[in-house]
């Protein structure tokens, strides 16, 4: 079942903090075994500075010295970073903004990043930074309407092409088609939205055919179940696929092949049990 889990070819797209909820998602399907899967989310907590989650990992008496001297070194840094902000902190302290605050840490992250976000120049070297920031702090607060709009406001950023070269504009096109997919599959309307980016806009169908084909599975699955977008984007889903088979393919994409290329109905029916069978559907689902 494992074979078809696109999660290790997702994580490379993504900022840390957002594997940890696709590996939560993944871990009551049993797809891997819970050790290997346990020790995979220590690895990843570790690369954060969630130290706290890290060190609940382990036995109470058997936690690394090294990690609770990381935990000193991050909350030393923490009041550090905090006095150097104070000043701006004020400002933010009004009741209805600290109200807006105080229910997670991610929710502050989003709060600051908006008006960093706000202050900051569209030069400045950490601009791109606070997009991404504030995508993912209400990715993580599952606050998907307001991450449509920064979703909306890196692609226009990343579109205007700032950056040196086409790998670096294609590398980050991947990510915003990778980030995307957590708001898509949370959106009432997100399946339509995500045929619209994925697979009507050259520049990222381009990009899914050039870095990441594995993402043809999650336009197959929305296109097959949007009565919007069925019919008008089936014909061009399957050039696609179509031209992509030799590069990439899974029972997803195959049962289409055999549906609507091949008319070999009877290897469709194979294909849909395979996807039963494997728990091929993608995350998000």
């Amino acid at each position: 079942m494992a074979e078809y889990d696109l999660t290790h070819r997702l994580m490379p797209f993504l900022d840390i903090h957002l594997v940890i909820p696709l590996l939560e998602f993944i871990e009551p399907r049993k797809i891997y075994d819970e050790n290997s899967l346990a020790e995979m989310q220590r690895q990843v907590v570790l690369k954060t500075n969630m130290i706290d989650s890290a060190i609940e990992t382990y036995p109470e008496d058997n936690v690394p010295n090294e990690l609770l001297q990381r935990r000193d070194d991050v909350l030393r840094e923490r009041d550090q970073l905090k006095a150097e902000c104070d000043p701006v902190i004020a400002i933010l302290e009004l009741e209805d903004v600290k109200e807006m605050m105080e229910s997670a840490r991610d929710r502050e992250a989003s709060i600051c990043l908006y008006y960093y976000r706000n202050v900051v120049p569209q030069g400045d070297p950490n601009y791109l930074n606070a997009l991404y920031g504030k995508l993912a702090s209400e990715i993580l607060c599952q606050e998907f309407a307001h991450a449509k709009d920064d979703l909306i406001r890196l692609r226009a950023y990343i579109d205007s092409d700032p950056f040196d070269g086409e790998l670096e504009l294609l590398q980050h096109r991947s990510w915003l088609l990778h980030w995307s997919l957590f708001i898509f599959f949370n959106l009432a309307k997100g399946r339509d939205d995500l045929i619209d980016l994925f697979l009507n806009q050259q520049a990222y169908l381009n990009t899914i055919q050039i870095l990441c084909p594995h993402l043809l599975r999650y336009v197959s699955v929305s296109v097959v179940i949007s009565k919007a977008k069925q019919k008008n984007s089936l014909k061009e889903l399957m050039r696609v696929i179509d031209v992509e088979r030799k590069n990439y393919s899974d029972p997803v994409t195959e049962f289409l092949s055999c549906l609507y290329l091949d008319y070999d109905f009877d290897a469709a029916q194979q294909k849909l049990r395979e996807c039963e069978e494997r728990k091929c559907s993608p995350s998000y689902l």
